[in-house]
């Protein structure tokens, strides 16, 4: 699929949320003419296009491996730092290691 949006799309159970994020990414052309059951991943490849042309204009990063200042092996022990940090508890749901793990290595 596209990135880490699309594995966020793959678990989630808000794909018509998801969709109607299409109208104001694309507008209402785009909107209309894609049939609802394909609105989510119009979405999701819209944003992902607006992440490379962000890219191509500005040279940031799209994911911590791009940063070139993460190594892969710094993610567990990033990890177990997050579970400590007190912003955890505005988390909407409760993390555990393997969450935190997890949204990073979608994000390398």
């Amino acid at each position: 699929m596209f990135g880490l949006v699309g594995r966020l799309l793959q678990a989630s159970s808000q794909r018509d949320e998801i969709g109607e994020l299409l109208l104001p990414l694309a507008g209402a052309e785009v909107y209309a003419a894609t049939p609802k059951a394909q609105r989510a991943e119009a979405a999701i490849a819209t944003i992902d296009s607006l992440k490379n042309e962000l890219r191509t204009l500005t040279g940031l990063p799209r994911s911590l491996s791009e940063t070139e200042k993460v190594k892969r092996e710094d993610l567990e022990p990033i990890a177990k730092m997050s579970l400590d940090d007190g912003s955890l508890i505005y988390n909407a749901a409760e993390a555990n290691f393997d969450d935190a793990l997890r949204v990073l290595e979608n994000a390398w």
